[in-house]
């Protein structure tokens, strides 16, 4: 009877615990569909070097070189004008008379560079050597040093010894350059000073515009 009982005890609790038991899901005939894979990235383009940097050297720009041959005419003083009427007397009695104390003036200027700063002004000498009186039948030399400074825009200005046929003298000198075209024409207003008084000379020139200092 003991046995009895324990066979149906077991009976009625199979189902109890079959029912705990979780069952494994029947296997589906279609898988889920999977997103597919992201497309590959080209590789990034390498970025360019940087281009090196090259140091320059500061130039600088100085004035034109006015070196070339100089033009112009002087008007005498009086004393210089009896000085060479008596030297050179003419036909007349007179080579130069004091109505028109003025002589024509042919010759070349020389110069060098002395110094130049960062602004382009520049230091410079220059020997002006001239014949005048070539108009009056007449070989009047001279020449004078001078000493002096040139800004970049074409002015100037220099002083210095002068000599000539009636002495020694002192010479300021004022100047201007001026572009025309490819060519220079530098202009300069001279007083040279002596014992007889200033004589005051015009002078006008040409240079090529690509010479520069």
């Amino acid at each position: 009877m003991s046995r009895l009982l324990a066979l149906l005890t077991l009976l009625l609790a199979a189902p109890v615990v079959a029912q705990g038991v979780p069952l494994d899901p029947e296997p589906s005939d279609t898988e889920p569909a999977l997103p597919p894979p992201p497309a590959a990235q080209p590789p990034a383009a390498p970025s360019p070097a940087p281009a090196p940097v090259v140091a320059r050297a500061t130039q600088r720009v100085g004035p034109a070189r006015l070196s070339g041959p100089r033009v112009g005419v002087t008007i005498l003083n009086a004393a210089t004008v009896d000085d060479i009427n008596e030297t050179f007397p003419g036909d007349d009695g007179e080579r130069i008379s004091m109505e028109m104390p003025v002589i024509t003036q042919f010759g070349w200027q020389f110069e060098t560079r002395l110094f130049q700063t960062e602004s382009g002004l520049t230091g410079v000498t220059e020997v002006v050597g001239l014949v005048g009186g070539l108009d009056r039948n007449l070989l009047l030399p001279s020449a004078t040093f001078l000493v002096g400074m040139r800004t970049v825009n074409g002015m100037e200005i220099g002083m210095g010894p002068n000599l000539s046929l009636s002495g020694t003298g002192y010479a300021v000198a004022l100047g201007m350059n001026t572009p025309i075209g490819e060519v220079n024409v530098p202009i300069n207003v001279a007083a040279v000073f002596g014992q007889g008084g200033p004589r005051i000379s015009l002078l006008a020139g040409f240079t090529l515009s690509s010479r520069t200092y």
